[in-house]
């Protein structure tokens, strides 16, 4: 397979779900799509793995969840099609136009006052202004049920005179009162789009910053079966492992063979199987060989440590953002790309899962 191939597929197989799953969860906070997106891929690198290492502990009752590019492939399309529901529930996908102000002054006043008020609270808006309109709105019902009871005597004419002139005052408050709400909408849809036309400029910083931390530490990548340090084949021998038996081994002698009982292997769950998943892609020969080509083993699991720092970048960014503003997180995303230890730490082939 090519490897303008390997690495659609590998892409495909983290973007689809985690896009979708992150678009359920996250669609109706205050976070930007650039945001969703990105922390989509964080979701796409951590669920289908971590899924696949869960069914791993049903191998003794059914062999099928050994590990395989079926079952992961499986995975994917599973988290997909859930992320796929959850988004359509929560009505993400809905083709119904939005009404015209028109059509929507013609509907019933107590129906639009409640869009409304969905809207205010679903973006956190000024509660206590809604608080306050349903207040009045109940002293308001509270007064004519009063009036109601007291005009029992009355002929039905003139009852009807008064139920009508209830029902008119309580049609002119409620609408004052979508109006007032209305405007506490629009200002903040103004006060959104400004937000959003001065943050494309920080989005564009942002994503050269990860592309920059990217690049610089894939650009070491290079076939190397025989490490300097002991840590990256520690690590890789848990891939093999599932390569080889279709699951992690919980002891074994690898590490130290004078330990009776071995080295507990069961580590990291989730990067080995990913990166098992990245080898069986990216292999010529079948799944599951009890030979494993350690120049390839190499290759694609160089891959993961430069792109955790790229996402190191915009995590750091995200919660400086969130907390102290742009600025503030831009300068944190800045010195997180370039700092001199986590260039070592992440570059390719390094293999020290510190996150």
């Amino acid at each position: 397979m090519s490897l303008v191939l390997v690495i659609l597929e590998a892409l495909l197989s983290i973007i689809v779900p985690g896009f979708f799953l992150s678009l359920a969860l996250l669609r109706k906070t205050n976070l930007s799509m650039f945001e969703i997106v990105v922390i989509g891929f964080i979701f796409g690198l951590i669920f289908p793995p971590a899924l696949t290492w869960l069914e791993s502990y049903f191998i003794n009752y059914i062999h099928f969840f050994s590990f395989s590019e079926s079952l992961y492939n499986i995975n994917v399309v599973l988290l997909t099609i859930i992320g796929i529901a959850l988004s359509y529930k929560q009505g993400l996908f809905s083709t119904t136009k939005k009404q015209s102000v028109e059509f929507s002054r013609n509907a019933d006043y107590k129906d639009r006052i409640k869009e409304v008020r969905q809207k205010i609270r679903d973006l956190g808006l000024e509660i206590k202004l809604i608080e306050k309109h349903e207040k009045e709105e109940a002293d308001l019902e509270m007064k004519h049920k009063s009036e109601e009871a007291a005009i029992s005597s009355l002929s039905p004419e003139e009852k009807e005179k008064i139920l009508a002139l209830h029902k008119k005052e309580e049609k002119e408050l409620i609408e004052a009162h979508e109006a007032e709400e209305k405007l506490l909408l629009e200002s903040h849809e103004k006060i959104g789009k400004k937000e959003q036309s001065n943050m494309n400029y920080v989005w564009l910083i942002l994503t050269f910053l990860m592309l920059l931390t990217f690049v610089t530490r894939i650009a070491n990548i290079n076939v190397a079966p025989k490490y300097f340090e002991f840590d990256p084949y520690f690590d890789m021998i848990s891939t093999e492992y599932i390569l080889t038996y279709g699951y992690q081994l919980l002891y074994d002698h690898s590490a130290w063979p004078t330990v009776p009982q071995g080295t507990i292997h069961r580590i990291q769950p989730i990067v080995p199987y990913l990166e098992a998943y990245w080898y069986d892609l990216a292999n010529t020969h079948p799944a599951n060989s009890t030979t494993i080509d350690t120049n390839l083993l190499s290759l694609v699991s160089g891959w993961y440590p430069p792109i955790t720092a790229a996402l190191l970048v915009f995590v750091v960014f995200f919660f400086l953002y969130h907390e102290y503003g742009k600025f503030p997180a831009l300068i944190g995303a800045s010195l997180t790309a370039s700092m001199p230890a986590l260039v070592t730490t992440f570059i390719a082939g390094e293999q020290l899962y510190l996150l």
